[in-house]
């Protein structure tokens, strides 16, 4: 049977270009990477910002060099690509969105429950919140490395299902961001839960 939620509503969150502006940290990875591995193409910071940010890092190079790579050869990229990204935001090349610790703090202090839903790789994700001290406002981390990408509604689905709500009583972040910073966006499977930390 399942547990009644304790709040009537809920909020779920993107991270990147939500809550934290991570567009520097993404973009020094990515030109780490095509350094180190003399990769065949190269992505401005001005043209990261327009085109590719929130693209996954197999799509971009899935669009820029397609069938150049393995599976195998990808999937290490990848891992190193997320490595070089944790490293980046620990040195500081992250910051928050303006006005967002204000809506965390008041939600908080409401007893709203919370869920990040990301398409980062979990690693990430809590490499990003640690930094910026904000881990603990939330219940649930979702990770949407192994779901499907949106607009599938699946990350959302989870996460809601993190908190005990159905979707219709679930708010994504974009009618919070909009009334104190503008901006708009959202993303996330269930892996880590505040309470077993």
């Amino acid at each position: 049977m399942a547990m009644k939620p304790k709040h009537r509503i809920a909020v779920l969150w993107d991270l990147d270009g939500t809550i934290v502006d991570s567009i520097e940290c993404f973009h020094l990875a990515l030109e780490k990477l095509i350094e180190n591995h003399h990769l065949p193409f190269s992505i401005s910071f001005e043209d990261y910002k327009t085109r590719f940010f929130g693209t996954t890092f197999k799509e971009i190079l899935n669009q820029r060099i397609p069938d150049t790579c393995s599976e195998e050869e990808i999937d290490l990229l990848v891992e190193e690509y997320f490595d070089l990204s944790i490293q980046y935001a620990q040195e500081g090349h992250i910051s928050l969105i303006p006005g967002v610790d204000v809506i965390l703090e008041e939600l908080s202090q409401h007893n709203v429950p919370m869920a990040i839903a990301s398409s980062s790789n979990m690693q990430m994700i809590v490499a990003e919140l640690q930094a910026l001290d904000l881990l603990h406002y939330f219940t649930n981390i979702i990770s949407g490395s192994s779901l499907p990408s949106k607009p599938a509604p699946d990350i959302f689905l989870v996460a809601a299902s993190s908190l005990n709500h159905g979707p219709g009583t679930c708010c994504r972040n974009r009618r919070f961001s909009r009334r104190y910073s503008q901006r708009d966006q959202c993303r996330d499977q269930v892996r880590w839960n505040h309470n077993q930390s």
